[in-house]
């Protein structure tokens, strides 16, 4: 094992900071890089690259009416360590949906739901509502991938962008490069299969050294948008997402919006769809809908 590894994985997660995580990496040594890139779908009624982000809130005291209330949280709010963020730094956070349209986009809500998600009871003790909005990648994101060896070798056919990538990295680096991002590579894994909500201070290693990896690859010029990453909850091995701010701005566009009702037992039931106004950001042509989305 690499020792900056082994002073990686030894660190109390509490004394992780962005001084301890800089200090560690500067002794480092060279280490490479795994950049997968998603481009835009060859039409807007075709969109394998969709990404779906799940928001929670009260109808009792707002009513959604815009996309901006669906997007990252603003910094004032983003109080807490993440996989991918501190509290600092937001992040908006999707699920890459693997569905070639609108129709199919149920699993990949279903695994955005539970990442988001994880205490149903608290959730809904202050939110009755869940808008699951859907966005268009309108320009290519780049994107650190975190896998494990054996994730980047399996499931070459649904994930093509991430093993390209990865197939790369593999003609470009010299062993010890490829052993030593590798190793760091299964470490980040693992600290992102830690429950969502649960020991925040669990996220200080995963959010803290993501951003600062974020930092340093667009300080040299590669011009990162953000980390995609294996969902620790899909039933259908999915990936998810977490792009910085300005990249949200500028490469993707909310097309859709869904509205469910929270019901007991983790069930949510859709009543309405909305398009978006390009212009004004505004939710309209809202649609009456009826579907169950069952959440266990």
């Amino acid at each position: 094992m690499f020792e900056f590894i082994r002073t990686l994985r030894s660190t109390n997660p509490k004394d992780y900071t962005d001084g301890f995580v800089e200090k560690v990496f500067r002794n480092a040594g060279e280490m490479g890089s795994i950049i997968a890139t998603y481009w835009p779908p060859p039409s807007r009624d075709h969109f394998p690259n969709l990404v779906v982000r799940a928001t929670a809130y009260s109808s009792g005291k707002e009513s959604i009416t815009n996309f901006k209330r669906l997007r990252y949280p603003p910094r004032e709010y983003n109080t807490k360590y993440q996989r991918v963020s501190t509290p600092e730094r937001p992040m908006f956070y999707a699920t890459l949906n693997n569905g070639p349209n609108y129709e199919n986009t149920i699993p990949a809500m279903e695994t955005c739901f539970r990442e988001t998600f994880s205490n149903y009871d608290k959730l809904i003790a202050s939110n009755d509502s869940i808008a699951f909005s859907l966005w268009y990648i309108k320009e290519p994101i780049r994107l650190a991938t975190i896998f494990t060896f054996d994730d980047l070798n399996n499931n070459k056919e649904s994930h093509q962008e991430i093993f390209a990538a990865f197939e790369q990295f593999l003609s470009k680096a010299n062993e010890e490069v490829r052993r030593k991002t590798i190793e760091f590579m299964e470490f980040l894994s693992e600290r992102f299969t830690i429950p969502v909500e649960e020991a925040e201070e669990e996220y200080k290693p995963s959010g803290i050294v993501s951003q600062y990896m974020i930092y340093t690859l667009n300080k040299i010029g590669f011009n990162i948008d953000g980390i995609i990453f294996k969902s620790a909850k899909s039933k259908n091995d999915d990936l998810n997402i977490a792009i910085l701010p300005n990249s949200c701005d500028d490469k993707l566009e909310c097309v859709k919006v869904i509205n469910c009702i929270l019901l007991p037992l983790m069930h949510a039931k859709g009543n309405s769809r909305f398009n978006i106004n390009s212009t004004t950001g505004n939710l309209i042509e809202p649609e009456e809908i009826e579907w169950d989305l069952v959440l266990s």
